[in-house]
């Protein structure tokens, strides 16, 4: 980048420089603050201060007419070119930062080219009325061009030249500095950012597609299909070990005589109950036979304490088991209807082929042409 000699500046700033100045920073953070879109009007109050003035039915100013706003002075063309161009970029590096997907390193770059050329931006508008440049404005360019000077490949800017030869050491014309210094500064900013438009595009991730978005949908819900049955599994288990821990206690107890906080209850079968391990084996039995039919299990009797034993020995007669000698009062027997009370039934053969899967068995002495037929009649593990 090309650098002017310094701008030397009045100890003390003119007061209307001073107002200038203030003006232009204020606009000037607008500008760097704002959305890309263009600018509202604004007007500088008699004090300096920057205020919206919004004018229904009126088009928005443009970024130069912002930063002009009150100005005090006649700038020439070329300064005022060089202003609309500056401001312009000032607006295009706030879009690309602000609203797009950028490195930091990149847009960090942006930024520091951008706040060079607002300084310069507000050095070109603080000129009072005699030329003089507001001190802190005088300051920002004095800064940069003592930079500047320690490189070997500035050129010299317009005024410079005349000065050498004649000798005069003192500061060329500020509005010539000021143009030709913001228009180098803006001219570095606008190659950024074109720079930085290609990698902008470039960085931008493109969504999955539908393939990728259906298998995204697989996995996941494969994934909670797997816990789900983990889940399962583990309650599963968690009901055997229950299970089998009360059914132990039950197995203390004599014929007829198991406590019913010992037994289970039947949730297909409400008012019926047998041992607990007995009564999980036919709730998955049930399960299966609901696959096979689409209907539970009838169940006619299961658990009979002592006392019910004799009931039914006194009605029954000889079709019954001597009270305390019969597999209901160890909460292992149960009697089945809806067709499996009769041999040959379609539930009937069902229950042959698969009660043992489970557990439950049909006893020789039920099976036709055994001593006591009973095709009802299952049992679960008997002995055990």
């Amino acid at each position: 980048m090309k650098h002017p000699h310094p701008a030397t500046a009045h100890p003390v700033a003119h007061p209307v420089a001073r107002c200038t100045a203030f003006a232009a920073v204020v606009a000037i953070g607008a500008l760097s603050m704002s959305a890309p879109a263009a600018a509202s009007p604004v007007s500088i109050a008699p004090e300096g201060v920057a205020a919206p003035a919004t004018v229904p039915g009126t088009e928005p100013a443009d970024p130069l007419s912002v930063v002009l706003a009150g100005t005090p002075m006649t700038l020439d063309a070329e300064t005022e070119e060089a202003l609309a161009d500056a401001t312009g970029a000032l607006v295009q590096a706030r879009h690309l930062t602000t609203s797009t997907d950028m490195r930091a390193k990149r847009a960090a770059r942006i930024e520091e080219a951008a706040a060079e050329v607002r300084e310069l931006v507000i050095a070109a508008t603080a000129v009072s009325a005699e030329g003089t440049v507001a001190a802190s404005a005088a300051a920002a360019l004095a800064d940069r061009t003592e930079r500047a000077s320690r490189s070997d490949g500035r050129s010299a800017l317009p005024g410079e030249a005349a000065d050498e030869a004649s000798g005069d050491t003192g500061s060329p014309s500020v509005t010539e500095v000021s143009a030709a210094h913001l228009t180098e500064a803006t001219e570095d900013l606008s190659a950024l950012l074109e720079s930085s438009a290609g990698d902008v595009v470039s960085e931008v991730v493109p969504g999955p597609t539908k393939k990728e978005i259906a298998a995204q949908k697989a996995r996941a819900r494969a994934k909670a299909e797997a816990k789900a049955e983990a889940e399962a599994a583990a309650r599963a288990e968690a009901g055997r070990k229950r299970a089998a821990k009360l059914a132990a206690q039950a197995k203390k107890y004599g014929n007829g005589q198991i406590p019913s906080n010992l037994l289970c209850d039947l949730s297909f079968a409400p008012g019926h109950e047998l041992r607990c391990d007995a009564a999980l084996a036919i709730e998955d039995l049930n399960a299966a036979f609901r696959a096979a039919f689409g209907r539970n299990l009838k169940v006619n009797d299961s658990y009979r304490s002592y006392a019910e034993q004799v009931a039914v020995a006194a009605t029954m007669g000889a079709l019954a088991a001597p009270p305390g000698t019969s597999n209901h009062g160890l909460g292992q027997a149960i009697d089945l209807g809806g067709g499996i009370s009769a041999f040959g039934s379609a539930e009937y053969q069902w229950m042959a082929a698969n009660a043992g899967k489970f557990g439950w068995i049909h006893p020789a002495w039920a099976e036709p042409g055994g001593s006591k037929p009973e095709a009802w009649h299952w049992e679960y593990k008997t002995g055990a």
